[in-house]
């Protein structure tokens, strides 16, 4: 029997700016300290490779963000892929660190065990002793929605006028060329004796539009008998894409925004061929994100402090938290002295490998590790106005990041206005009308946040939009 094991990561964006935790204070700068987290759960994954002795290591796109990586984390990333020289280490180039000139997967020398995919057809095939034959697209500037095609015409039109790499220039001068190097759809038939793998960035499955990269249909991934197809691009995990049966897309192991909720991690997987020439494939999802995101609405209806407002919040986080780590028993209570859900443990373990890592290792059950979200719902008093600075202190003292927004509207009583013979009436029955003859729900949100709008502005003279 023949055997491979794989890791399988994506779209880390090493030096990403996470320009939305920059502060003009450097003490509450929390954006290097995210950076710092992409590096440490980058060597994790090395540290696992490491202990798993895996043949491979398959990074599908955006390792880095070109605009803004350092040389620093280039030699990081290096001297990390040096610790695995035994592993080869396949990367394709994704949207956001593509093969373009000034992209350090051209200019700079990496350890001899790794290989960038850096044609945008191109497959690499591995020794004899592995019996793998690996196919991959690099993702180059412009190339954006046209995907994989089948002839130069077509090749060519999938460009935009951004397109600049000299290796690849002479295809633009001279359309007789015959380019036939393999894409996904020149790969008639694959050899069954051999382990066959498709890396690639893209959107699969989707409904394809002016922001769809690298597309490719279904029924192209169905039709090549591939053993395993491994994506990026997406931050979210995704098994068996589009209902492919070999078809993963890992996520970022690391949470970037409010809209990369829940683990992240990798995955961890091994291709086996038999006597009989059957084929398995055994994959795993490694969790490894040190910092998690939650979004949280809370309905304040009735308050009519900031504290009330700070004892809502904390008995919705409370329930939300015990609703993710799936546990009604932790008791777990928020205050200044207490910030941790669980304590009892330095060394998590990473799946269901036994493998530990030490203090430096994700720990999802501390609260600064978590980054929050909460949106004030409901209504409140026309009398009332949240100090939502004085409140977002009060979690920023909690968690590691601590967003509040007021949503909320104020608590007028419309039919009273409505009787009255002044401006002020007459305003609500106009808007009113004009809410209830829209079928439009967007047109009638923006008629209802004019009414609450108007009416703060004829009893204050002024309207703090931020309360809305």
């Amino acid at each position: 029997m023949r055997k491979i094991k794989f890791i399988h990561c994506a779209d880390l964006h090493l030096d990403a700016p996470f320009s939305s935790l920059c502060t003009l204070s450097e003490k509450n700068d929390k954006s290097s300290l995210r950076r710092l987290d992409l590096k440490m759960v980058f060597e994790n994954i090395i540290r696992f490779a490491q202990k798993e002795q895996v043949d491979f290591l398959f990074i599908t796109g955006d390792l880095y963000e070109h605009n803004y990586v350092t040389k620093s984390t280039i030699y990081f990333l290096n001297e990390s892929f040096k610790k695995i020289h035994d592993t080869k280490v396949i990367i394709i180039p994704g949207n956001h660190d593509p093969w373009v000139e000034g992209s350090y997967y051209k200019s700079f020398n990496w350890a001899e065990n790794v290989h960038i995919l850096t044609d945008p057809f191109l497959s690499f095939e591995e020794n004899e002793e592995k019996n793998v034959c690996i196919y991959g697209q690099a993702f180059l500037e412009g190339y954006k929605l046209k995907g994989y095609k089948k002839d130069y015409k077509d090749y060519k039109e999938g460009y935009e006028d951004g397109y600049k790499d000299e290796e690849h220039e002479h295809l633009k001068k001279d359309e007789s060329v015959n380019y036939k190097r393999e894409s996904v759809n020149y790969i008639k038939s694959t050899d069954k004796d051999k382990i066959n793998i498709l890396l690639l960035h893209g959107s699969v499955g989707f409904d394809f539009d002016k922001n769809s990269y690298n597309p490719i249909s279904v029924e192209i991934l169905a039709s090549i008998n591939m053993d395993y197809i491994g994506i990026g691009h997406f931050h979210n995990r995704i098994d068996k894409v589009a209902g492919l049966e070999n078809a993963y897309n890992p996520g970022s192991p690391e949470p970037l925004g409010f809209d990369e909720p829940g683990q992240h991690g990798f995955y961890f997987g091994s291709i086996s061929i038999d006597d009989m020439g059957n084929k398995k494939l055994e994959i795993e999802f490694i969790p490894g994100n040190r910092k998690e995101y939650l979004d949280l609405e809370v309905n304040i209806t009735g308050c009519m402090t900031d504290e009330e407002i700070i004892e809502k919040i904390k008995e919705s986080l409370n329930s939300k938290i015990k609703e993710i780590l799936n546990n009604d028993n932790l008791g777990i209570k928020i205050n200044n002295d207490d910030k941790k859900l669980n304590d009892d443990d330095d060394d998590i373990k990473f799946g269901n490998t036994g493998i530990k890592f030490g203090s430096d290792c994700i720990k999802p059950k501390t609260y600064q590790n978590l980054l929050v979200n909460i949106s004030l719902m409901g209504y409140i008093s026309p009398d009332f106005s949240p100090d939502i600075k004085y409140i977002s202190s009060y979690f920023n003292d909690i968690f590691f990041f601590a967003k509040i927004k007021n949503k909320t509207r104020r608590d007028y009583d419309f039919d009273e206005i409505k009787r009255d013979f002044g401006l002020k009436g007459l305003f609500v029955r106009k808007i009113l009308d004009l809410v209830n003859s829209t079928q439009d729900n967007e047109e009638k949100e923006l008629l209802l946040k004019s009414l609450y709008y108007g009416l703060e502005a004829m009893e204050k003279g002024q309207v703090d939009i931020s309360d809305y």
